[in-house]
């Protein structure tokens, strides 16, 4: 099974990219079934493999207008064959990737003359699996695909307006195909030359294969033209199994196998999940329920949600339903601050008694490290001292977070490097307006900025970002000579 598999996915791969890559093969895992595994050892930074999607497009539960052809987000109007599927020019009307499912859609579905369908975006991905060739197809028969009730709701939603339009045969195959995604698909965006970009979903088949790893070894990125690039994200030897992660890197156990268990159908019981600690990060941590000690909550057996909690320094048990009812309560903290002001988390963040190193303050530090210095409001120029200062401990501390549970030179360390670096260029900006100039600041900035250039360098989504924190450091180095 393993060879018949790593055979088809290979020969997708050179037919579609024309690449023979040698780093990887397919072999039974102990995870689950069979994996991906590396052939030769590899050193963070090293390609494992590129990936191309077999079928792309917009995601199940699409809710903004999207051109159904090149899937740009914005001004849409109903295809002029009149499809119901919301077009953005005639060009793209024109297109031979919206011309089979257009015809389809056209010929099979009787609607009222009410303009585009915003629902029937979720479905032009399924629809796409119609017209996959023969090889494609053997492609997507090898990947499995998990059954459940919430897979293939797009499937409903077509057969009720196709009716008996849509044969047994083709429901069946979308059905599959439904499976298949819902299991395995990626969400990437697709980024367009003036910088605008698409979130979808695409289905990479030798990326699906990829077993899962709360701390996984492999990071990937996608370049413009969609292509997935799989790189080493830490140390990984020949024979060893690469890993990916199907959940937030930095939820907590509890609620990454929940996710899992919810969308994946199975319970992690990874290396990080059977730690209490996550590896000494302490992100399922607790806070103690008796006021007068600061100690930390962790469960005695993380990986059953039947587990008594104990604290780490005053030895008191709490039981699975405390423990229960306290992760509640942090979940409704977050979701009170999550739309709150930058100003109203600092001041929370700053009085705060739950753990520092717990899941709801190092989340409520990631928001402030994306939202402080782009939002309206907080752009570099309008962060007050304090507002600045924050930005640079929060950029500091989610690294420390992310170095603890071992990531390595991931996705995530990549784009909070540039965070940071974008805070140490404003902070010697305003250091040269007052008559300073502090060299040791321009020189860890230049060093933070090589590695998230390294880690970076083949992400689409992130080259307008690195080009312009490459462009505002050499001014400020400018300024400095």
């Amino acid at each position: 099974m393993c060879e018949q598999t790593e055979a088809v996915l290979r020969a997708y791969l050179h037919r579609t990219l024309g690449v023979q890559e040698d780093g990887w093969g397919i072999r039974p895992s102990g995870v689950s079934g069979r994996g991906v595994f590396a052939t030769r050892s590899l050193a963070p930074g090293d390609l494992i493999f590129h990936d191309r999607p077999v079928v792309w497009g917009p995601r199940a539960k699409s809710d903004k207008p999207m051109c159904a052809a090149c899937h740009r987000l914005g001004r849409v109007s109903q295809c002029d064959a009149g499809c119901y599927l919301p077009i953005c020019s005639p060009e793209c009307a024109a297109s031979s990737l919206h011309a089979q499912e257009c015809r389809m859609v056209r010929e099979s579905m009787s609607l009222p003359d009410g303009g585009w369908r915003l629902d029937l975006l979720g479905t032009v991905t399924p629809l796409r699996c119609l017209f996959l060739n023969p090889g494609d197809r053997e492609v997507v028969q090898c990947l499995q695909g998990n059954q459940g009730k919430i897979h293939g709701i797009e499937v409903d939603l077509l057969k009720q307006h196709m009716k008996e339009n849509l044969s047994k045969e083709d429901e069946d195959w979308m059905r599959l195909c439904c499976l298949v995604m819902d299991t395995n698909a990626f969400e990437f965006l697709k980024v367009f030359s003036d910088g605008g970009q698409t979130s979808l979903r695409g289905l990479y088949p030798l990326a699906a294969v990829m077993n899962h790893e709360c701390s996984p070894n492999s990071c990937h990125v996608y370049n413009a033209d969609g292509v997935m690039k799989v790189f080493a994200s830490r140390p990984i030897a020949a024979g060893e199994e690469v890993t990916t992660s199907y959940s937030s890197l930095l939820w907590s156990t509890p609620i990454r196998r929940l996710n899992l268990a919810r969308t994946k159908h199975f319970l992690c019981r990874c290396i990080r999940c059977s730690d209490p600690t996550e590896f000494g990060s302490m992100l399922s941590c607790l806070p103690c329920t008796d006021p007068s000690c600061r100690g930390l909550l962790l469960p005695y057996h993380p990986l059953t949600a039947q587990s008594t909690w104990y604290c780490d320094c005053c030895q008191a048990e709490v039981s699975p339903k405390q423990a229960a009812q306290l992760q509640a309560t942090q979940g409704m903290v977050l979701q009170t601050l999550s739309v709150a002001q930058p100003p109203a988390v600092a001041q929370w963040l700053a009085g705060q008694h739950m753990p520092a190193q717990g899941q709801v303050v190092v989340q409520l530090k990631t928001r402030l490290v994306w939202q402080l210095g782009h939002d309206a409001g907080f752009t570099w120029q309008e962060l007050s001292q304090e507002m600045l200062d924050l930005k640079e401990t929060c950029c500091r501390d989610v690294l420390l977070v992310l170095d603890t549970l071992r990531f390595g030179h991931c996705r995530m360390k990549g784009l909070i490097l540039l965070e940071l670096h974008g805070s140490l260029c404003e902070k010697q900006k305003r250091k040269h307006l007052g008559g300073v100039s502090d060299q040791i600041i321009m020189e860890e900035a230049r060093a933070i900025l090589a590695t998230a250039r390294v880690i970076l360098q083949d992400d689409a989504a992130a080259q307008t970002e690195l080009n312009l924190q490459t462009e505002e450091h050499h001014r400020i180095e400018a300024l400095s000579t």
